[in-house]
């Protein structure tokens, strides 16, 4: 009774923790490998050895993928799936990173709708198979089977022969593989993958078992694993092969292994064959595509052929009116290291009757160490004075970018290209002869690419018979030395003209008419890379414009013209990463529209303000931006301020100066007009008066009264302004021709002189003359009123060595002294 209540509770504790383990896998939609829709119950990783004995309502009739992955399962028996089976639709099993060391047989058999089977990294070895282990499994079309070990027993080939439904297989590859006689009931078998495991053989018996399954195109990408005794007789295997075969046997063998493993495609239509990269590790040979290597391929009728970058150096074969020839649509023999091509081979590949894709990029300049001794194309001389060229008719595509051509200074004088339909042509990187290709008779064409190459000779009309041109890339072809180029339009007439891309040229403007016929029809042109500090004047022109790229040159701010021009443009896309946008208070305006704006800009968050680095997009931030307006405000008023003030000193300082100078200046300007006028000073001999008195208004009186009278008696003649001054004359002139005219300059110093007159204008400017013109010693002073010495202006001390002067007496009436004074002092001697 004890055992039998100890039985009965390991048993609801065990059930206990399935129905936990049940509960904790997650239930998705979910769609599995063969399309249908479900559920997917996802167990993966649960510790589970064996299914739960409950299963969740919601499965229930459902389609359901059964994901237990990761977990501890040991075995796969008829029992595994029994009672899932009755109660879900179970379509897709995933049971990859168990353990398994047995599947048994009929381990799947109640699983009448499954589909899909993934039993890849489980340890799983040949024997670990019963013979009847997917029997009764007619719906299965996908099976996963690879990263296990059977490089040691071989495949379970007596087990997959059940599965005559089987679409795909993904299964490992390794050395001696082999896919037996019993694979060939996988007759449904249409798609294989591999999974390579170390290096390995191909043999005529490698895919032997599987010549009966409709496989119609194969990956063979076995690169740096395959040997190079790869048989000639190897895809005898693969009587269905029409699709596509990838080829790489690299890394060990050239492309030559994989041209002569073709042998059992002769005679049969390929779509496509891929044939990149078949090249060694270490170059040890020259690989020369003859005869011999193309052999086979010449025979095979391939619409799509690749034998890019297989580093063949030497093309000396002619397949002209061969199969190859007559179909090959799409050719691509780039990233080869190509010098020597047979002129055959270049006329064969001109007249390719069905070609319309032709890929030759990529093959370099040869350098000296692989010059080899082959006789190359050479040009004649002399004979011909053009070369026309045309294409293959239907050639559509053409990439001759990247290429080498030989001989080209002894080209002929003019070359013209002609292709009927090509639509695209790309020359970037090559020293195609520009200065010689007078004419590109492409009607059809519409893209072309012309970067990196020199348009240092190139024609002006090259593009004009290629009128439905769409899209053009000149790219750092040195347009800035080219300017006759583009003053003469070089896009004139290519209405449909919607994408120039002009970058890395080094231009500084361009002219308002370049692109005059494309104003309807140009959406997109780059300009980066260029030397623009203001966005180009043509743009104006462009109506319809979507695209501007002007990336990386020295825009600084957009002025109002930029932004009236990108408000007429609807729609529009800019593009000014890399240009040195300012962000100080003097671009206020320009910031504010570009934050206003920021839509405009599709790189607004990569622009960085020239001063600080830091991104533009921080800067429009509203609360940063109101801080920023706040200290341009408070520097502009700090500026004006400061401004004002300065032109407040210095009218201060001019009208200090020019009320202090103001005799000076205008001595200046008086002399200056003198001279303007032809007017000479006179000579010191020729005198018309003896004196000028310079005196004070107040002491007037006592000139007339005193003064004026004894100047009479003794004959000095005296000029005197109530007689001797002209009417209408200004007052700077008149004291400078009263002082012309004196032999002696008097001056009254008197207690009123000294108070308001010295300062006065006749007398500073008399002082003036008389001292430019070094006639210090005809200054007289006569000090009246008692003044001591002490009192007197400096300018008089400073002087006083070199003038005349007395002391007035002060009794008047003492004639003879006053009398002997003047005589002495103003007479000529």
């Amino acid at each position: 009774m004890f055992y039998k209540e100890r039985t009965v509770c390991l048993l609801i504790t065990a059930g206990s923790i399935f129905i936990a383990i049940s509960q904790n896998c997650q239930i998705s939609p979910y769609l599995d490998d063969c399309g249908n829709m479900g559920l997917l119950w996802n167990c993966s990783g649960s510790n589970l050895s064996r299914l739960p004995t409950s299963f969740p309502p919601k499965l229930k009739n459902q389609n359901v993928t059964l994901d237990l992955s990761f977990n501890r399962f040991s075995s796969v028996t008829k029992d595994t799936f029994e009672q899932i089976a009755s109660y879900s639709n179970v379509t897709s099993v995933i049971l990859h990173h168990n353990d398994i060391t047995e599947v048994g047989n009929l381990a799947f058999h109640g699983l009448s709708n499954l589909c899909s089977l993934d039993l890849s990294s489980s340890n799983l070895e040949k024997n670990k198979f019963g013979t009847d282990a997917f029997r009764n499994m007619s719906k299965l079309q996908i099976l996963k089977i690879h990263k296990n070990n059977f490089q040691y027993q071989g495949y379970p080939d007596i087990s997959l022969s059940r599965l005559h439904s089987l679409i795909f297989l993904k299964i490992d590859i390794f050395n001696k593989f082999s896919f037996s006689k019993a694979f060939q009931n996988l007759i449904n078998l249409s798609q294989l993958k591999f999974n390579i495991l170390g290096e390995f053989s191909l043999t005529n018996l490698s895919f032997y078992g599987l010549n009966r399954s409709p496989i119609r195109s194969i990956n063979m990408d076995f690169k740096n694993h395959v040997k190079c005794d790869v048989t000639e007789d190897l895809f005898c295997s693969f009587p269905y092969l029409s699709d596509g075969i990838l080829i790489n046997f690299g890394g060990k063998c050239n492309v030559s292994i994989s041209l002569r493993s073709l042998k059992c495609l002769q005679n049969r239509e390929i779509k496509n064959i891929f044939m990149y990269e078949n090249k060694k590790i270490v170059a040890t040979d020259i690989v020369n595509l003859d005869y011999w290597s193309m052999e086979f391929l010449i025979n095979i009728c391939v619409r799509a052929l690749s034998l890019g970058n297989n580093e063949i150096s030497i093309v000396k074969t002619n397949i002209y009116n061969t199969t190859l020839w007559n179909c090959l649509e799409y050719l691509d023999f780039s990233g080869n290291n190509m010098h020597i091509v047979d002129f055959t081979m270049v006329m064969t590949l001109l007249t390719l009757p069905r070609i319309r894709n032709m890929n030759l990029c990529c093959n370099n300049k040869p350098s000296r160490q692989n010059e080899f001794k082959y006789e190359r194309l050479h040009i004649p001389k002399r004979g011909y004075t053009s070369i026309n060229i045309t294409l293959p008719k239907h050639l559509e595509v053409l990439d001759f970018s990247e290429n080498y051509i030989h001989n080209v200074k002894r080209l002929v004088p003019q070359i013209e290209v002609t292709g009927e339909k090509l639509q695209e042509l790309y020359l970037q990187r090559t020293n195609f002869p520009f200065g010689v290709a007078r004419m590109l008779n492409f009607k059809s064409l519409l893209k072309l690419d012309l970067s990196e190459n020199s348009f240092k000779r190139i024609h002006f009309n090259i593009l004009q018979q290629a009128p439905n041109l769409r899209h053009f890339y000149a790219v750092n072809v040195r347009l800035n030395e080219t300017p006759s180029l583009i003053s003469k339009n070089l896009f004139s007439n290519l209405k449909n003209l919607s994408t120039i891309d002009i970058s890395e040229n080094s231009l500084t403007s361009l002219p308002k008419s370049l692109l005059n016929d494309q104003r309807q029809s140009l959406l997109e042109i780059k300009l980066d890379l260029n030397r623009f500090s203001v966005t180009p004047s043509f743009l104006m022109e462009l109506e319809n414009l979507e695209i501007l790229s002007i990336r990386y040159n020295l825009l600084s701010k957009f002025s109002e013209r930029d932004q009236i021009l990108f408000k007429s443009l609807k729609n529009i896309s800019i593009y000014i990463e890399g240009n040195p946008i300012s962000c100080a208070c003097l671009n206020t305006r320009s910031l504010k529209w570009m934050k206003d704006h920021q839509y405009v800009f599709s790189d607004i968050s990569k622009v960085l303000c020239v001063e600080n680095k830091s991104s533009i997009v921080k800067l429009f931030n509203e609360q940063t931006w109101r801080k920023f307006e706040l200290n341009c405000q408070t520097n502009e008023l700090l500026i004006f301020s400061v401004g004002l003030l300065a032109l407040t000193i210095l009218t201060l300082s001019i009208t200090a100066a020019i009320k202090r100078y103001r005799v000076h200046l205008e001595y200046v300007i008086l002399r200056l007009k003198n001279r303007w006028k032809g007017i000479n000073p006179q000579c010191k001999n020729e005198f018309l008066y003896d004196v000028y008195v310079s005196y004070n208004d107040a002491d007037y009186s006592w000139i007339i009264r005193i003064l004026y009278p004894k100047l009479n008696v003794l004959n000095i003649k005296t000029w005197f302004g109530d007689k001797d001054s002209i009417p209408g004359r200004w007052e700077s002139e008149e004291i400078v021709s009263c002082i012309n005219e004196s032999r002696k300059v008097m001056f009254i110093m008197s207690e009123s002189f000294l108070e308001r007159g010295w300062h006065s204008y006749a007398v500073q400017m008399a002082i003036t003359h008389a001292f430019h013109n070094q006639r210090q010693g005809s200054i007289v002073v006569i000090i009246k009123d008692g003044l001591s010495l002490d009192r007197l202006p400096n300018e008089i001390k400073n002087i006083w060595w070199c003038i005349e002067h007395f002391r007035w007496p002060e009794d008047d009436n003492s004639d003879e002294y006053i009398l002997s004074k003047l005589s002495s002092i103003l007479r000529p001697d």
